[in-house]
């Protein structure tokens, strides 16, 4: 798609590394005729898929990579300013949870307004010894559930709105201080039900914003440097999937592009594109993430040639 689309020059122009003609094959000749058939059968798919991989992957990518990087200045750094309110609310409520549940009776039981059928509380206890606290305004609609661990401090509390859910914070305890803090906050859209997800560090700094489509469908998930707020990676999934994680992207603290993971694709195995200064030089590809290279193939500068895409 990206190789058929037509570029004007009202669009912003596209500046990227680009190899030579012949690249991979004069990379591969540092490798011995006695490699192993695995390294060899990956050089004929390197050498088959170079058009592929230097006019459409490396472009596509590049452009891709931007967009994701000023997508996470220009909009989910608001996104995060907002989740501040809900932030500070659930704080609130995990204090006043506390002071609750030392007031709850033992077992399980229902409270109900004064000369009223409307129930106001619901107490469930497990044989865990965890709880379950509902309550209800006096209308009968369910706004708040708070769960209790064994020990009576809240896992998690659900606020609702007409009965559907709009906030949820999962809590955690701090293994350095003992204090609890927030480790997930879910956000949900007033129209959709869908929730947006911001994780937190032990010091309230959001470390990823996980976005979803308004189908539910997984949108990108951008991780970040909890201690100065910088964009450390995105994931991303396969186009129009919303599926599991199909590219990750990685910048330097100053946004420069870093490293791209791509999972196997266009029949080449899982590949890394790794860059210096924001110079593509070289590929490396993988049985498996958490594994060394099969493969590395080295970009020498002199055989990249920069140039506008027109």
């Amino acid at each position: 798609k990206a190789a058929s689309e037509k570029k004007s020059g009202g669009e912003a122009n596209l500046v990227l590394a680009a190899f030579g003609i012949g690249l991979f094959a004069r990379a591969f000749r540092e490798f011995r005729e006695s490699d192993d058939i695995k390294a060899i059968e990956l050089k004929k798919q390197l050498l088959e898929s170079e058009p592929y991989i230097k006019r459409v992957e490396i472009p596509y990518i590049t452009r891709e990579a931007q967009e994701s990087y000023n997508s996470f200045a220009n909009e989910v750094a608001d996104i995060l300013e907002v989740t501040k309110k809900p932030y500070s609310t659930m704080k609130q409520l995990y204090i006043s949870s506390l002071k609750t549940y030392e007031n709850l009776k033992d077992g399980s039981y229902s409270e109900f307004y004064d000369n009223s059928d409307v129930k106001k509380r619901e107490v469930t206890r497990d044989e865990s010894g965890s709880t379950t606290l509902k309550n209800f305004g006096k209308d009968g609609k369910l706004f708040s559930v708070v769960h209790f661990s064994n020990k009576g401090t809240p896992r998690d509390i659900i606020l609702y709105k007409d009965e559907k859910m709009r906030a949820k914070a999962e809590y955690k305890t701090s293994i350095d201080t003992d204090s609890p803090y927030i480790s997930r906050l879910f956000v949900y859209a007033n129209s959709s039900g869908l929730a947006h997800t911001v994780s937190y560090d032990e010091n309230s700094n959001p470390k990823s914003y996980l976005a979803r489509t308004q189908f539910g469908k997984f949108l990108k998930c951008y991780n970040i440097n909890g201690a100065t707020g910088e964009l450390k990676s995105v994931f991303l999934p396969a186009s129009g999937s919303g599926g599991k994680c199909a590219k990750k992207y990685f910048y330097k603290p100053d946004g420069e592009l870093d490293k791209v993971v791509i999972m196997p694709s266009n029949d080449l195995p899982l590949r890394s594109y790794n860059y210096e200064d924001g110079v593509l030089m070289g590929l490396d590809l993988f049985n498996s993430e958490n594994e060394a290279p099969i493969l590395h193939v080295p970009f020498e500068k002199l055989n990249q040639s920069e140039f506008i895409e027109k």
